[in-house]
């Protein structure tokens, strides 16, 4: 998983508010943190798949 609290951490001692922090594109935040962000592996894209299935929505009235 990517280290969220201790990039956000970061991005705060670099004077980023919350709000900018998660504004940033992931091509943004490499250029901030000197390109050392680590991204996503397959294995770790796989749980979170696992842990958080898409989800058909299905309509209130109960028609496909």
């Amino acid at each position: 998983m990517l280290p969220w609290a201790d990039m956000f951490r970061q991005a705060v001692a670099m004077g980023l508010s919350p709000q900018d922090f998660w504004a940033c594109s992931v091509r943004e935040w490499r250029w901030l943190s000197g390109g050392h962000e680590s991204g996503l592996v397959r294995q770790h894209l796989n749980e979170l798949i696992r842990q958080f299935p898409d989800k058909e929505e299905v309509p209130s009235n109960g028609t496909v």
